[in-house]
């Protein structure tokens, strides 16, 4: 559950910086 909860900040992470980008 954790680790999930993880990946998905990592994946909305990369959306964010992307969009940024």
């Amino acid at each position: 559950m954790v680790i999930a909860l993880a990946e998905a900040m990592r994946d909305i992470g990369l959306i964010i910086s992307g969009t940024f980008m």
